[in-house]
């Protein structure tokens, strides 16, 4: 290589570096600016779902139009949100259409944490409607031996579980039971065959991580 060659290309190599640390400040820059906006999108949603709440789907749809478009996973999220509110609505589970409004408010919440904190700690689903009240083992074992729990934000079924308590304090887990249901706002827990092991103890207890979400008396034959 030639002396002004190897000059040149020095002179290229010192002129491409402040044009690469331009480029990469740039997109900083632009990522600052959509991370800031899309915050005042959720912000501006949020204000909305609390001056009037009946309004949900509008404000859902005016977050998702106007939330930038590098912000895809947050669309995204408010994309699934709309569509389960609006299957909720339709649905013919009350409770849980009733819940709707305070549901997209508290998912807005979220949504605003985690893009700004990149973490947001884990939820358990709200139980506002069981298929039964009891179990009563006098009663045929239809009626019990499926039990289905209605509500909303339920996670991974590997997160609930069930427990069957005595009085005394004394518990027990059953495994293998638990369901998700196709409606996508519940799950089911399976009884059948399990007569026997029901009888022996006072209530059964759907569990979230350590949390009781839901809890049945147990009344003996």
């Amino acid at each position: 290589m030639t002396t002004n060659k190897f000059v040149w290309l020095l002179i290229g190599f010192f002129i491409s570096i402040p044009l690469l640390q331009f480029t990469s400040c740039e997109r900083i820059d632009d990522f600052n600016a959509n991370l800031s906006n899309a915050l005042g999108i959720l912000d501006e949603g949020i204000n909305m779902m609390n001056n009037q709440s009946s309004s949900w789907r509008e404000t859902l749809e005016y977050v998702y139009d106007n939330m930038p478009e590098t912000m895809h996973d947050v669309k995204e999220d408010i994309g699934v949100l709309m569509n389960e509110s609006i299957g909720a609505v339709t649905g013919s589970i009350l409770c849980v259409a009733d819940a709707v409004p305070t549901r997209v408010l508290n998912q807005l919440i979220r949504m605003r944490a985690k893009l700004e904190e990149g973490y947001v700690p884990r939820i358990c689903p709200t139980i506002c409607q069981t298929s039964i009240n009891e179990i009563d083992l006098s009663e045929s074992d239809e009626i019990y031996e499926t039990i289905a729990f209605y509500g909303y934000d339920f996670p991974a079924i590997d997160r609930l579980f069930v427990v069957l308590k005595k009085n005394n304090g004394e518990a027990i887990g059953i495994t293998e039971v638990i369901a998700a249901s196709t409606s996508g706002y519940g799950i089911t827990v399976g009884l059948k065959g399990r007569e026997s092991v029901l009888a022996q103890y006072d209530r059964l207890a759907l569990m979230c991580d350590n949390t009781v979400i839901s809890e049945l008396l147990i009344f003996p034959n």
